[in-house]
């Protein structure tokens, strides 16, 4: 992301948390950024469209640290709480993002559904990663229920931090929450009930996507957003002329997928397109 957009961002985020999104006019966003009212139409269309960059951000920007946020050689515990840790600082941090998500009732208007389906599974992979390392294969059939425990259990301390407006110590409470789980996950592995929900059950309802679905919104964006470069717009052509063929090209497909990837907008789409592309590969050397 450019220097420009970043300070955009930061900028709006801190009016809209002290005023509310609604009375902040992007004017005053361009003042606060420097920049004049044409310039903030080059990185956005609309404040809406702000609004769907900040959650993004936002959202990426703390699943990408605490992924990060953790020394490899220490015990797996120790790397969940470290990791919870960082979570609970990064609240304390990115607390305007919290204000002004609830200061107006913000309704997000972008294809939640598919991003939130993208986040929540990047969520429970981590969640799994570390219930794995921790108690082995025998914990695996648990694993969506100790997620969604874990889930709630930092959820209802968020909730209550920012309602209350409560002081507190992100170690105190990370280690706190991995010593519940702890229990709960020694219970299920010593009684072996049966599990409330698998992997499959929550996962497989989430619609794969074909490559005609994700052109067509490739096409969608390319409409929207008038600033994309004109070559990402050929390499959409080429990219839909090929897909025609009986038996497309891989090499071009490939070559098109990362000529649209250099647009940022169209980064989701592609990872998306890829692998279809991934898995139609695979099919072929079975």
């Amino acid at each position: 992301m450019d220097e420009k957009k970043l300070k955009l961002i930061e900028t709006s985020l801190k009016l809209f948390s002290e005023k509310g999104f609604h009375s902040t006019s992007i004017q005053e966003i361009a003042e606060q950024s420097n920049i004049s009212k044409g310039a903030f139409y080059l990185h956005f269309e609309s404040k809406n469209e702000l609004l769907e960059e900040i959650f993004r951000y936002y959202a990426e920007h703390i699943l990408d640290k605490l992924i990060q946020a953790t020394e490899p050689n220490k015990p797996a515990k120790e790397q969940l709480i470290e990791q919870i840790t960082t979570f609970f600082e990064m609240f304390q941090d990115h607390y305007e993002f919290i204000v002004m998500l609830f200061h107006d009732n913000l309704q997000l208007g972008f294809k939640k559904n598919e991003f939130f389906d993208d986040l929540q599974r990047k969520s429970f992979e981590w969640t799994k990663q570390h219930l794995h390392h921790i108690y082995g294969q025998k914990i695996d059939k648990y694993t969506v229920d100790l997620a969604i425990e874990l889930d709630g259990l930092i959820g209802s301390y968020l909730k209550w931090i920012f309602l209350h407006k409560l002081s507190f110590e992100p170690n105190m409470i990370a280690a706190s929450i991995v010593v519940k789980l702890d229990r709960i996950a020694n219970y299920v592995m010593t009684s072996q009930p049966k599990p409330n929900f698998t992997f499959e059950q929550v996962f497989s309802s989430q619609k794969q996507l074909d490559a005609h679905t994700i052109m067509e919104r490739i096409e969608q964006k390319i409409h929207q957003h008038l600033t994309l470069q004109e070559n990402a717009k050929q390499a959409y052509e080429v990219l839909k002329e090929e897909y025609k063929q009986a038996q497309p090209r891989s090499i071009v497909i490939s070559t098109m997928i990362e000529d649209l990837e250099q647009e940022e907008e169209l980064r989701e789409e592609c990872k998306h397109l890829r692998e279809v592309e991934l898995e139609k590969r695979k099919g072929t050397a079975k």
